[in-house]
């Protein structure tokens, strides 16, 4: 099976050119390159799709043209089928969707490299967000990771010295084991709200825990304004400072005071609606031991203080 897969893996690599861009340097100064390497990723899947995002925000290990190029993979994943999405939702109910749903869209609202996501009817008319997993996401991420761990043991330490590539697989498949069982999130989303109940700006959708499972989550849906919609913001009466300082104390508290905090706070993950500011996609979650706070608000205080020594220390 790892066999078949690698054929795979460098076939893609060869079908667009890759591989047989032998001259010295060429490969690093084609200007195609780098939209070669980002649909080589797109067309290797969720496991590739989540390396290329990394990468992508790495500008200090590659040149801009590849971080810009990868950097699409963070919202241009090409969307699942309508009826696998639909047979992939099916399977995840106790009851057929009709029982469930009045309605369900076929076109997705976002497609990413772990799941897609579609706007729905519950039958009391509530709309929801349902956000489903890739079929067989999991055995394909195990499949690839322990492959490229495997040969990520071949390349000498000097080709990139900064990094330890193992280490970094061994770490990335810890994170998408987490992050692609879904009740995980549902949870990180529970906690969240109930840790920030008392701060009236943050706001968290509601789970609807019955229809959870360990590839789907049906959240309420928040017809809001991303928080980069800066005109949009300001035609609708918001004061951009305002909410700017609001998310910056939010952060400084969950960091901080709480060392739970949300893991991917892209603009597409904040919504502003009702004068709240609403984090969605809790795939990913930060948490901070006591120790490790307490030298943050060391430093913090000793920054404010204005303490060098202190901040040495």
């Amino acid at each position: 099976m790892a066999n078949k897969r690698l054929r795979e893996i460098v076939g893609v690599f060869s079908s667009l050119g890759i591989t047989t861009l032998k001259e010295k340097n060429k490969l690093i100064e084609d200007k195609t390159t780098p939209i070669k390497l980002r649909m080589a990723f797109e067309k290797l899947g969720p496991s590739f799709v989540k390396i290329g995002q990394i990468l992508s925000t790495r500008s200090d290990l590659l040149p801009e043209p590849y971080v810009k190029e990868l950097s699409k993979l963070q919202s241009k994943v090409p969307p699942i089928s309508k009826d696998i999405v639909m047979t992939a939702i099916q399977n995840e109910l106790p009851k057929p969707i009709d029982g469930i749903f009045l309605s369900v869209s076929e076109e997705p609202l976002a497609s990413g490299s772990v799941a897609q996501t579609h706007l729905a009817k519950l039958l009391d008319g509530r709309e929801v967000v349902i956000k489903i997993q890739r079929p067989h996401l999991a055995e394909i991420v195990e499949e690839d990771l322990n492959l490229l761990i495997r040969l990520s043991r071949r390349i000498p330490r000097k080709f990139i010295p900064m990094v330890n590539i193992t280490d970094v697989l061994y770490q990335l498949k810890d994170s998408l084991t987490v992050e692609i069982d879904f009740r995980n999130e549902a949870k990180a989303m529970i906690d969240f709200a109930d840790i920030n109940q008392s701060v009236r700006c943050i706001a968290v959708p509601e789970v609807f825990e019955e229809f959870t499972t360990q590839h789907m989550v049906v959240e309420e849906y928040i017809s809001g304004i991303p928080i980069n919609h800066y005109e949009d913001l300001i035609h609708a009466g918001y004061d951009l400072e305002d909410i700017g300082k609001k998310l910056m104390l939010s952060f400084i508290k969950q960091v901080f005071k709480d060392g739970y905090f949300h893991g991917d706070p892209h603009p597409g993950n904040l919504l502003i609606k009702d004068g709240k500011i609403y984090f969605i996609d809790f795939g990913i979650m930060g948490k901070l031991e006591d120790a490790m706070r307490a030298g943050l608000n060391d430093i913090l205080y000793s920054f404010t203080a204005q303490d060098v020594d202190g901040m040495t220390q």
